[in-house]
């Protein structure tokens, strides 16, 4: 009894895991190039989600890109940069 409720357990846990990985894996953020997500797709990514406002994907590109996100910053505009610092 106790060693199937192990394994539902561990069914349980292997589930989570494959949905967060399947989640950070998820090119629907930023469609991955030949080197997977870099400045080149996070740019024009960050600019559209500036510009229709939607802080709740700001953030997430935050979280699942961080090295990427903060290199890409400094390629924003000043009223872009501004816009992006009222949205967080």
């Amino acid at each position: 009894m106790e060693l199937e409720m192990a394994m539902e357990k561990s069914e349980g846990m292997d589930q989570i895991l494959g949905e967060l990985v399947s989640t950070k894996s998820n090119t629907t953020l930023v469609p991955a190039g030949k080197k997977g997500v870099t400045n080149a797709q996070m740019i024009p990514v960050l600019r559209s989600t500036i510009q229709v406002e939607d802080s709740s994907k700001l953030i997430l590109l935050k979280q699942y890109y961080p090295e990427v996100y903060a290199s890409s910053l400094k390629y924003l505009s000043k009223p872009q940069a501004e816009k992006l610092a009222k949205l967080i």
